[in-house]
């Protein structure tokens, strides 16, 4: 009998022993839970201060977006005036006759700056149709002054033109041969020659 209380006693301790634990563990248990569910609403919170970065970040890029196709148009418009404004001065220099070479030059300087604008102005993808308006400018050079000292430059320029801005290396090699026919002893055929032996 006495083995036997000894085994309740100790039965008993063990029992209580975890009953014992069960509180403190309870409360390790909450503020593991309490920590565990803080952290959860602290990722929340940053979660929401970065979505609303995000947002911030979108409608700035969205503003900027907006002001870089503003300038775009800006510079279509300005190129477009340009290109008006050429086109009066050709039609002035062709109402004069156009047999000197003043005209010759100012037709030619007209031309010249279109190309300078239409190369830093205008966006690669939208340049061949202003590279085409270009190249009549520097064709009514050659055909109304063949004989004006800026003639063979302007040849070299359409050339120089179907060859590196239009990529089109047939029509370069025929505007090419077109400057060395017409000018044979001028700078811009020996420019043309060697043009034509890198094609």
């Amino acid at each position: 009998m006495k083995y036997n209380t000894t085994i309740a006693v100790a039965l008993c301790g063990l029992l209580l022993l975890p009953v014992a634990v069960y509180p403190q563990a309870a409360q390790t248990i909450g503020k593991n839970v309490e920590a565990l569910l803080q952290q959860i609403l602290d990722n929340q919170k940053q979660m929401q201060t970065d979505i609303n970065q995000l947002k911030e970040q979108m409608t700035a890029r969205e503003k900027e977006i907006t002001q870089l196709r503003e300038q775009l148009k800006l510079q279509k418009s300005m190129v477009e005036e340009k290109v008006q404004a050429i086109a009066e001065k050709t039609d002035k220099v062709a109402a004069t006759g156009g047999t000197d070479f003043y005209s010759a030059r100012v037709q030619y300087e007209v031309a010249r700056q279109l190309q300078h604008d239409v190369i830093f102005n205008v966006r690669k993808g939208e340049q061949k149709a202003w590279f085409e308006r270009v190249l009549v400018e520097f064709q009514k050079v050659v055909d109304n002054y063949p004989d004006a000292p800026e003639a063979p430059e302007a040849q070299l320029r359409i050339a120089r033109i179907y060859h590196r801005y239009l990529d089109d290396l047939t029509q370069a090699a025929k505007e090419y041969h077109k400057l060395i026919d017409a000018y044979p002893n001028s700078p811009p055929a020996k420019e043309a020659q060697k043009a034509l032996d890198r094609i």
